[in-house]
């Protein structure tokens, strides 16, 4: 994921999401800070996450996919997202995988 002023790029590859994804699972930032629990994750943080076909991601029968897209997110900055959780769904919606947004690389994210 990439910041630049309100704007997030989020490119990303991958592995083990959920399959068979043809631009209609999503990937969000939601206000929670932690995968725990789904009340811990929380709601998506802004409305734009949620408008079809935007924050979508692709992948094959095996779950091997990839995300690239950019999206407007009004009155939030990187500041604001580290340390949120960053959501997977899979094509009904439901949450696949989660990961806490941090300033250094991660391993597997996996829910």
């Amino acid at each position: 994921m990439y910041f630049d002023g309100t704007m997030i790029t989020v490119k990303a590859s991958l592995e083990d999401a959920a399959p068979n994804c043809e631009e209609d699972c999503g990937i969000h930032i939601h206000e929670g800070a932690s995968c725990e629990s789904v009340t811990a994750q929380s709601v998506s943080v802004q409305n734009p996450w949620v408008t079809s076909g935007v924050a979508v991601y692709t992948s094959n029968y095996k779950g091997k996919g990839k995300a690239n897209f950019m999206i407007n997110v009004p009155g939030t900055t990187y500041e604001d997202n580290i340390g949120k959780v960053v959501i997977v769904h899979d094509k009904d919606g439901g949450r696949y995988a989660c990961g806490v947004l941090s300033t250094e690389k991660a391993e597997n994210c996996k829910m």
